[in-house]
């Protein structure tokens, strides 16, 4: 029933206390409630300068840090992957692929997921009300990767807009993908 508000350089966040904010720690990234912040977290901007020890070199080695698209090797995930009874159903109802070819709109999907959404036998997204920009990009990111349209979407009274597919199979797809609840999800490792 709280929101928490969350300031840095750029502006302000305000989030409820479990979604996933992004901090920086010695030299990497770690997801932590928003409700677990302490002052003095650094959020998370990508590219990302980390720093490691070289031993031969006898000198700490810095290195800006971001994902590199390898577009030589097109990967792709099963999505119904280890789902046998699911698999020998037929998915007409909203005509899901078997395979989704691994992009960076998949992948900013999972990050959106990662940080806003939730699996509870559908696939949700929780931005708040003002982010419109958010709200369209996720629709139209779920239409490219997974063909799907008429999501519900519902402006609650605590400032939140959710953007809900109702379909078990995405949302096992990104749990799988990502894990669920706020301490158990992660970036894919893909």
């Amino acid at each position: 029933n709280e929101i928490y508000e969350i300031k840095y350089l750029d502006g302000t966040i305000k989030t409820t206390a479990d979604h996933s904010i992004f901090i920086r720690t010695h030299g990497w990234i770690k997801a932590v409630r928003a409700d677990e912040l302490k002052p003095g977290d650094l959020l998370v901007g990508l590219p990302m300068n980390t720093r490691r020890w070289d031993y031969e070199l006898k000198k700490t080695i810095h290195k800006l840090t971001d994902h590199n698209f390898d577009t030589k090797e097109i990967k792709s995930l099963n999505f119904l992957d280890g789902e046998e009874i699911t698999r020998n159903r037929k998915l007409v109802k909203i005509n899901l692929p078997e395979k989704i070819v691994v992009t960076p709109g998949l992948l900013k999907l999972l990050g959106l997921y990662t940080a806003e959404g939730r699996e509870e036998g559908r696939l949700e997204f929780v931005f708040g009300k003002d982010e419109k920009d958010l709200h369209k990009e996720t629709v139209v990111l779920m239409e490219e990767v997974f063909g799907v349209t008429s999501p519900k979407i519902e402006d609650t009274k605590d400032n939140s807009t959710k953007i809900t597919y109702y379909s078990a199979h995405l949302g096992r797809f990104f749990e799988r993908q990502c894990g669920t609840g706020s301490h158990n999800k992660h970036l894919p490792n893909i």
